[in-house]
């Protein structure tokens, strides 16, 4: 919600839409034909329900974000994780120790015995029971 235009971009001769409610100023991209960073449009998909994919390359590997039914649902995701992931690596940074601040490192621990029961990382620890509900696994569809 909150967006205007049918989505096409600049394939319909339209204005691209620049800001979504909620989620903010879109990432345009003059190179990319949708317009928008990280959405693309592939010939096979044309004519379906969804479609635009929305792409994101974080890290060196490629990550598929979702199939949409405008360039601007898929902008408007690829734009939220977009953001998501540039806090996180933020906040990451700035909780990094230097490396002057870092301890030394402790020297690797003795290798069990051939044969013995204890894996890489010792032997299996039982579960603590706990009184928090599992928590969902669902991934909300825009």
């Amino acid at each position: 919600g909150g967006a205007e235009g049918d989505g096409g971009g600049g394939e319909s001769g339209g204005e691209f839409v620049r800001e979504v409610e909620g989620v903010g100023r879109l990432l345009l991209s003059s190179r990319n034909p949708t317009g928008y960073q990280g959405v693309y449009a592939p010939k096979a998909r044309a004519g379906t329900a969804k479609p635009f994919v929305a792409m994101l390359t974080a890290s060196g590997v490629q990550r598929h974000i979702g199939w949409f039914r405008t360039a601007v649902e898929a902008a408007a995701c690829y734009t939220r994780v977009r953001h998501a992931l540039d806090a996180r690596s933020q906040k990451a940074s700035r909780s990094q120790p230097s490396a002057r601040q870092m301890p030394p490192a402790a020297p690797p621990a003795a290798s069990p015995p051939p044969g013995s029961e204890a894996g890489l990382f010792g032997p299996p620890a039982a579960a603590a029971p706990s009184d928090e509900p599992p928590l969902p696994m669902e991934v909300e569809e825009l």
